[in-house]
Parts: C-alpha cells; structure tokens; sequence
C-alpha cells in the first residue's frame, strides 16, 4: 500500500469494509463520500476505521494514507501529522 499522499487500495478497503458491522459500514460510506453531517464525530469515524484497518492486518502508513483520501475525514482537513497519529494511536490500542 502506498505512504500517504499516494493512492490507497480501494478495492482492499471496500472489501474489507464489507465485512464489518452496519453502523461501521456507515461511517465508512459517509467519510468516503464527503457528505457528513455537523453531528456526525468525524474523529471517532476516523478512530474506528483506523483501528479496523490494522486488525484487518494494515500498517500505520497504509492507515494514514487511507484517511488522508477520505473527503469526509477530519485527517482529510487536518492533515498528514493528524492522519499519523490516528493510525499509530489506532495500533498501539490492538496491541494491548
């Protein structure tokens, strides 16, 4: 998978976003989309996948470039350093 900046594996993604739950799948489709609501956590939704991606056996860099793409993110607005925490914040939580 490419470093952020690059273009993810969408189709590893999609299929692996598939598989998770619906209220997963939702926040996948909204971030993916772009069209979020004020209410909708952006940070959370990104937390979540984060933490789906890894246990679906990603790295922290495929992570980070993964919600980097999204246009719905709030790594999207706020960046690479945010994109790179997230994931790594992610990871280290599967870990314990």
């Amino acid at each position: 998978m490419p470093a952020p900046g690059s273009e993810p594996d969408w189709a590893r993604a999609e299929a692996w976003m598939a598989l998770q739950s619906p209220k997963l799948q939702a926040a996948w489709k909204c971030l993916r989309s772009g069209e979020v609501d004020e209410a909708f956590d952006r940070s959370r939704a990104d937390f979540a996948i984060a933490r789906c991606l890894w246990e679906g056996g990603w790295d922290a860099t495929q992570i980070a470039a993964v919600l980097l793409a999204l246009p719905g993110s709030k790594a999207c607005e706020r960046g690479e350093v945010y994109a790179r925490k997230t994931a790594a914040r992610a990871s280290i939580l599967n870990h314990k």
